[in-house]
């Protein structure tokens, strides 16, 4: 019989004529066939009970007869196991998968050849352990100096099972399961990794955690430290001594010292020989792993134990041995238990007049370390015994430098026998008289014999008496430094301030009794202290120094008083700004202010700006106004203020005819009026821009497509002075660049894209007026206002939009505005709507110097320029305009020494009779006073003075000179210091550079002719310090003094240059720390 189907017989389906019983309420897997015989069998099957069935590696199990017959008789060969789950499910070829662990199955045995059958229960466990693989050992390395643990992630393990692993769980002694383990210590730890199955079977492995610190010691020394050498000259020094605070991330094992050239080891030896010099050491520490690291220190050995000193007996001498004479007299014997560095003695003397008395001698001496020992002996002097006295003469001295003292001036010639000791004595009396003399010193000398004289005695013996008249003849000035430049800031409502100088200026000279002055308006005095109430601004206050002979001393100081103080400016409230037919309300600042208050500026110059400048119509109703007012000083107050919009004449409802507007202003604020505004396209049209740089297009077609661009080319020259080329050429040395990418575009002078020396050549040609427009650019540039820079120190690195463009032109465009740059001005100095002077205010004036001539007719002279007071100064330019009736030019000579080249001068209006000139001190030179800059060299036409025919003005270039914040205004001086015309000197002396000075200086000179010459230096009391003596060529010259050759001491000195055929000329100096 086969069965298709998966069957249950039951008993109710057949009938039991065939011995089937054995078949019924049984469950048979479909294509099951079995053979049923009908013959009575005599099978008997019997079926163990709650069988156990371990579980192969395999993963699932099939059911045989032998696992669960405990017994058969009498059965065919063949029996067919068939299990099901309690829910009746019939396990395919009695397999159990790993799904039916631990559950009880039921099955049935049945004998195809018989039909006899029994039934029983069963389970299949899984008794077979999972399988590991442990991860390797890991070691993990302590890398920060800060700890001495460290975080371990512990890896995972892999683990496999016949059925299903449950868990993989590593332990060891800081807890179990995988994850990051903080502050464990150093050292090996054992892991044990546990792999559990669903059925409860275990299986473990291990591998090893090893910590290990990678991190060397920190070794930390004293720096410096004293030790002390014992009595027999030796100190040990041990390592720890140097320490400090030495420190490693676990624990430091040992440390060690080492000095040059030996072995570290645990202590070193110090002796003698290293007393009075450091002993450089180093300590290395060595941490549990090997790991070292070292420092280095210094070991200052001192010796503290003193020398012992004995001193030669006492004796006596007469008043005519030399008490000096140690062979005579005797010398100590010292020991030290190191080394002795010196024996030396001092006399304390106790002689009377005539050298007759004691002296106490005391020996000292010192070992290596600066310890001493002392002991005295007692020289007795006895006596043994004419007078004869040869005063100097009178004594003319022709310049200051020539001390008045009298190793100078001479002393009297004294002759004395025996232990006769006679005094000189002298007093001074000033007179003070007529040229050619500035004054007199009459000297009252007075010689004394102490063994003889008695003051007390009415008729005294043993003195001699004589006046010696030193006639003093100075013709230097007196060295004037003053006090050192103030910045006072103004506060509250004033615009002056107190100012407080807290040094006077001083004088240096001969004459100790020079007055010191100042030309200060301000000054509360007008004595050697400026200090007083200035107002704003910056005053150069200069101080004079006049000695009795007429020599006159100046040095200036800058006392800047600046005004920090913004305006305040009081709003309206509630202006009602009407719309225009173009639907533009503008805002005029003016209008929505009550008033504005500065300490400084007058109401009148105070610059308003209100933001936004304009509303339209979408901007109908309460608006925010925001007003600026900026002083003159640049500071700025602000206030706000809501304005009403309106439209009371129903523009925005009726059409508005569309315009385009912008506004022209510089970098800093101020509106450009005049500039040409030029529209091109659709329709072409030109405007100029009105006092506030407002412009306006309108009756613009509708719809059109159109670019705008703004053009001034006039004068060239606006604003540009030397003082721009100074900044462009700090700009291209990298020394102060220029701030802003504006100033860098109007340094482009030649529009090349960069900036170059090529632009500071155009630029001082257009100074001198050598040309009057630049050849390949405008004289003003226009950008985009809304343009922002990709590299603001790099304005070339994209193209500079100067033109706008306005595409389909239907509504009103109100933004178009520009910043316009004034080419060559890089300091924002130009005035651009001409409403400053022509000649503006200078608080100070520098003066260029040349001599006061007569000129005669058809005489060719040389007519040096020379410097006064070129202290800071950055620069000067002018205009030198001459008579041409009166002079002809036949060249300039330029002196490269300070600077000064043919390129600094212009001669495109030589004709005229004027030569431009400038000169920018691009190297810090230190001008001193009456350096010769350059020189005219001219013919008079006619018998003229050289002031009338001479001067220097703006006619051209304008006569300006520059310090840092501050112009100038420049003129030309005429003097009268013969010593300055060097047509009638063999050499001229120049004052030396620096002065004062600390290490060198210059002494420059100038010669006619070629020749030797000599220089001397000597203090105030007239000793001769240094000489220098060489062979020059004719012209500028130079001698060089400094510190390490030639020992001059500090104070005031004299230096005098000597050449034949000629006065000696003397100058004075000041050298300090």
């Amino acid at each position: 019989m086969k069965l298709h189907t998966l069957i249950r017989i039951r008993f109710s389906s057949l009938k039991n004529n065939c011995g089937l019983r054995a078949l019924l309420g049984f469950i048979f897997m479909i294509g099951t066939t079995f053979t049923y015989s009908t013959a009575q069998a005599q099978c008997v099957l019997t079926c163990r009970q709650n069988v156990t069935i371990p579980m192969p590696a395999s993963g699932s199990v099939t059911v045989t007869p032998d696992m669960v017959l405990s017994s058969e008789s009498g059965c065919g060969s063949s029996q067919i196991v068939s299990v099901f789950t309690s829910t009746g499910q019939v396990l395919p070829n009695a397999t159990i998968s790993c799904a039916y662990l631990g559950q009880t199955l039921s099955f049935s045995v049945v004998d195809v050849a018989t039909t006899e059958y029994c039934l029983g229960t069963l389970r299949v466990l899984d008794e077979l352990m999972p399988s590991i693989i442990c991860p390797n050992d890991l070691t993990i390395n302590i890398n920060d100096i800060g700890t001495c643990h460290t975080a371990v992630s512990l890896p995972n393990a892999i683990a496999f099972d016949n059925c299903s692993v449950a868990s993989v769980i590593p332990s060891w002694q800081f807890g179990s399961g995988v994850a990051i383990y903080n502050n464990v210590p150093l050292g090996d730890y054992v892991v044990t990794y546990t792999a559990s199955d669903g059925s409860g079977n275990t299986a473990t492995c291990n591998n090893t955690i090893k910590v290990r610190d990678n991190a060397s010691p920190i070794a930390i020394c004293v720096q410096q430290i004293t030790v002390q050498l014992d009595n027999t000259g030796i100190t040990v020094v041990p390592a720890s001594l140097i320490n400090s605070e030495s420190y490693d991330n676990c624990a430091i094992d040992y440390m060690e010292i080492e000095r040059a050239g030996q072995a570290f080891s645990s202590a070193i030896y110090v002796t003698c020989s290293d007393v009075n010099a450091p002993v450089p050491v180093t300590l290395r520490v060595t941490d549990m792993d090997g790991r070292v690291n070292t420092c280095p220190s210094q070991l200052i050995v001192t010796e503290p134990f003193a020398p012992i000193i004995t001193c030669p007996d006492d004796i006596t001498i007469t008043c005519e041995d030399d008490y000096n004479n140690l062979s005579l007299t005797g010398s100590p014997q010292a020991t030290d238990n190191c080394l002795i560095a010196s024996t030396s003695h001092s006399d304390a003397l106790f002689l009377n007049n005539c050298g007759i008395g004691y002296i106490d001698r005391t020996w000292r001496t010192t070992d290596i370390a600066g310890n001493t020992a002392s002991c005295m002996q007692r020289v007795t002097v006895q006596n043994n015994a004419n007078v004869s006295v040869i005063f100097p003469p009178d004594y003319t001295i022709s310049t200051c430098g020539g001390s008045v003292a009298p190793s100078i001036t001479g002393f009297p010639l004294v002759t004395a026998s025996g232990c006769t000791q006679p005094e000189v004595i002298y007093t001074d009396q000033i007179v003070n008289i007529s040229q050619p003399a500035c004054y007199n010193i009459i000297r009252k000398w007075l010689v004394i014999n102490p063994c003889v004289y008695n003051p007390n005695n009415p008729q005294p013996e043993g003195y001699w008496t004589a006046d010696q008249t030193i006639s003093i003849i100075d013709n230097m000035a007196p060295v004037v430094v003053a006090p050192a430049d103030v910045t006072v800031n103004l506060f509250g409502n004033t615009c002056a301030a107190d100012v407080s100088i807290s040094t006077n200026a001083m004088a240096t000279d001969c004459n100790p009794n020079v007055v010191i002055m100042n030309n200060s308006p301000f000054a509360t005095a007008s004595g050697s202290n400026a200090s007083g109430h200035y107002p704003k601004g910056i005053h150069r206050v200069e101080f004079t120094a006049a000695d009795g002979c007429g020599n006159i001393g100046r040095d200036t100081m800058t006392i800047t008083v600046r005004d920090i103080n913004p305006p305040t400016p009081v709003c309206n409230s509630a202006v009602t700004i009407p719309i225009d037919n173009y639907g533009i309300a503008t805002i005029d600042a003016a209008t929505l202010i009550v008033g504005v208050n500065d300490n400084c500026t007058t109401s009148a110059n105070i610059s308003l700006t209100a933001t936004p400048q304009t509303f339209t119509c979408a901007s109908l109703g309460v608006q925010n106004v925001m007003i600026k007012a900026m002083d003159e000083s640049g500071n700025s107050g602000f206030c706000s203020t809501l304005v009403v919009i309106t439209d009371n004449s129903n523009h925005c409802t009726s059409g508005l005819v569309p315009i385009i507007k912008g506004t022209i202003l510089n970098e800093i604020g101020i509106p450009i009026r005049f500039a040409n505004v030029l529209v091109q396209g659709t329709m072409q049209d030109t405007v100029l821009t009105d006092t506030i740089g407002n412009y306006l297009f309108q009756n613009l077609t509708v719809g059109g497509n159109y670019a705008i661009r703004a053009v001034r080319d006039t004068d060239h020259n606006g604003g540009i002075t030397t003082y721009d080329m100074v900044l462009i050429q700090r700009h291209l040395l990298g020394m102060q660049y220029l701030n802003s990418p504006y100033k860098i575009i109007a340094a482009d002078i030649n529009k090349s894209g960069t900036v170059t020396t090529f632009d500071l050549v155009q630029l001082r040609k257009l100074i001198l007026q050598q040309i009057t427009e630049l050849p390949n650019n405008d004289a003003w540039r226009f950008v985009d206002a809304s343009y922002t820079f990709p590299d603001p120190s790099n304005p070339f690195a994209s193209a500079i939009p100067e033109v706008m463009n306005v595409t389909d032109f239907n509504t009103s465009v109100l933004d178009k505005n520009w910043v316009a740059i004034k080419v060559g001005d890089v300091n924002n100095s130009v005035d651009p709507n001409g409403l400053l002077s022509s000649e503006a205010r200078h608080a100070n004036t520098l003066k260029l110097r040349t001599n006061a001539l007569q000129l005669q007719a058809e005489e060719v002279y040389e007519l040096p320029i020379r410097a006064a007071n070129f202290k800071d100064l950055i620069a000067y330019q002018g205009t030198l305009q001459f008579d041409t009736d009166v002079l002809t030019l036949l060249d300039i000579l330029p002196n490269n020494d300070w600077g000064v080249s043919a390129e600094n001068f212009g001669t495109r209006y030589l004709s005229e009779g004027m030569i431009t000139t400038n000169w920018e001190n691009f190297n810090d030179l230190l001008v001193p006073d009456d350096a010769v800059l350059f020189t005219l060299k001219m013919k008079a036409n006619k018998t003229a003075l050289l002031s009338e025919a001479l001067r220097l003005t703006s006619a051209r270039t304008k006569a300006e000179a520059y310090r840092e914040e501050e112009n100038l205004h420049l003129e030309l001086e005429f003097t009268t210091d013969a010593a300055a015309d060097t047509n009638e000197l063999l050499a001229v002396l120049y004052q030396n550079v620096p002065n004062p000075f600390s290490q060198s200086t210059t002494i420059g000179f100038q010669l006619a002719e070629a020749q030797d010459v000599t220089l001397r230096v000597f203090d105030m009391q007239g000793k001769l310090l240094t000489t220098q003596h060489g062979y020059f060529d004719s012209g500028e010259q130079q001698f060089m003094l400094n510190e390490a050759k030639d020992a001059l001491p500090n104070g005031v000195l004299y230096y005098q240059l000597s050449v034949t055929g000629q006065p000696v000329i003397t100058k004075k100096m000041v050298k300090i720390n």
